[in-house]
């Protein structure tokens, strides 16, 4: 089974640091991670992803190959991008 959209669940997980969705058929992820306060790794490689924005402040690492982007914000661009 694969994620489309960043899930209600993922906002209970509060005390993560590491996330790796990648592999799935998320198309769009605004918002649902910035109550992930301590995230600091995330890879969301090869989905579906065409723009991203509010990001975590916590967040170090963003890893976004083979996805669809069109609209970063300059908040994404600030990161360590793989």
């Amino acid at each position: 089974m694969q994620l489309t959209v960043f899930h209600d669940i993922l906002y209970s997980l509060k005390n993560l640091f590491i996330l790796s969705i990648a592999n799935n058929t998320i198309k769009q992820a605004t918002g649902a991670s910035l109550m992930m306060r301590k995230l600091k790794h995330l890879c969301m490689d090869s989905n579906q992803l065409n723009s991203l924005s509010n990001l975590p402040p916590s967040l170090e690492f963003l890893s976004v190959n083979d996805n669809n982007l069109r609209v970063v914000t300059l908040q994404v661009l600030s990161l360590q991008v793989e």
